[in-house]
């Protein structure tokens, strides 16, 4: 089935539910005519805090995200889910339904293997336990395993020892990052075998890897001696570039996506602790870019998490009112502005898109009028 099949074929199976007519009505009214669908994973609480929340999708418009459950809310318990190109949703734990307390899924690759990681209770078998994380595989069978990086802490101080997967290319090769016993983050490559290479920039006192692509170039930002955060990219071979947006200071560069040219998305923090977006470019030119009404006080400002093969960006910026708007950005710096249906007022509500195929089919979530989050699909 080509590409304008499946979505034809997506845009009929919504028909079906009311929710979704309604939707597609609603975003008819949109400047940019895009189609919209919301969704909610079958066990999402529908609670203050609790909802559906999308992180990211690959060319066949299958997506990886969490939900908080009737039982949990954002902050405290999460479980994973895939919703098919079809609309169909399975849920999933990294673990078992008893000692996992929460999976987020991170990535996802073209054959659907969803990669993320999960906190474990240690519980078991006794009493008085403390979270521990690990990295997990769901291949597109739903069958979930999972791994730890050589060198990962297995302590209970500090918090939150174990190992984080960031990315999966199309090869099946992992990127991530791992605390270890002193809680400071190393990078890692893992490849298809299981053959895991860890690494840090020069001067890192913790690496965290953010994508991958399909050479094996793997991006992301560590931290330095005095705190502040620098961009990188890391080679097949291991070369390592890092790399500053031009005004950066404060919390830094972070760095986000790679798409397979080697275009680098992310976000700054500038002189007035606003956040800004950023492209990089292959070459190593830097350029960035707002959002339109984005605010400029302290911690408003504009927020980049994906680029496709196109050099497309998509991410979200808050506006004086604190309130979310998301955007795609062209390779060309032509910025749409949009919102999912129903998205909530300010503060600290509206739309918040996370990630990008090639396609242009943006994914994310959005806190409804309701105050519960819901996941989006936005197909242009």
């Amino acid at each position: 089935m080509n590409t304008d099949q499946r979505r034809w074929k997506q845009f009929l199976l919504s028909l079906v539910s009311f929710t979704c007519f309604f939707v597609i009505r609603a975003a008819a009214q949109q400047p940019d005519n895009a189609i919209y669908i919301t969704f909610d994973a079958p066990d999402a609480g529908a609670g203050f805090d609790q909802g559906t929340s999308s992180e990211a999708i690959n060319n066949a418009g299958i997506i990886a995200g969490n939900y908080a459950p009737v039982s949990g809310t954002a902050s405290s318990s999460l479980n994973g889910f895939v919703r098919s190109s079809d609309g169909t949703i399975a849920e999933f734990e990294g673990l078992d339904s008893v000692f996992t307390l929460e999976t987020l899924p991170t990535s996802i690759n073209s054959s659907g293997v969803v990669v993320g990681y999960f906190y474990q209770d240690t519980q078991i078998p006794t009493a008085g336990g403390y979270p521990l994380v690990h990295c997990f595989m769901r291949d597109a069978d739903g069958i979930v395993s999972t791994f730890d990086a050589p060198g990962a802490g297995t302590g209970s101080f500090p918090p939150n020892q174990g190992t984080y997967c960031s990315g999966i290319n199309h090869a099946g090769v992992i990127s991530g990052y791992y605390l270890d016993s002193n809680g400071i983050s190393h990078g890692f490559i893992r490849s298809p075998a299981g053959n895991i290479t860890s690494f840090d920039p020069t001067g890192s006192t913790g690496t965290y890897t953010t994508a991958i692509n399909g050479s094996r170039t793997i991006t992301g930002y560590y931290s330095d001696a005095s705190g502040q955060q620098h961009g990188f990219v890391r080679a097949a071979n291991g070369g390592m570039i890092v790399f500053d947006a031009p005004g950066a200071v404060g919390r830094g560069t972070q760095a986000w996506s790679i798409n397979q040219n080697g275009s680098i998305a992310g976000y700054f923090w500038d002189a007035s602790n606003r956040a800004r977006g950023f492209v990089r470019s292959p070459s190593g030119t830097v350029t960035p870019f707002a959002g339109p009404q984005s605010g400029t006080g302290n911690s408003d400002g504009t927020f980049a998490l994906s680029i496709n093969a196109a050099g497309a960006v998509a991410g979200y910026f808050y506006d004086a009112n604190s309130r979310a708007h998301a955007y795609k950005r062209a390779a060309n710096g032509t910025m749409t502005i949009f919102e999912a249906p129903t998205a909530g007022g300010p503060p600290f509500k509206g739309t918040f898109a996370t990630c990008i195929n090639d396609y242009g089919e943006i994914a994310g979530y959005f806190l409804g009028l309701d105050t519960v989050i819901h996941g989006f699909l936005r197909m242009p």
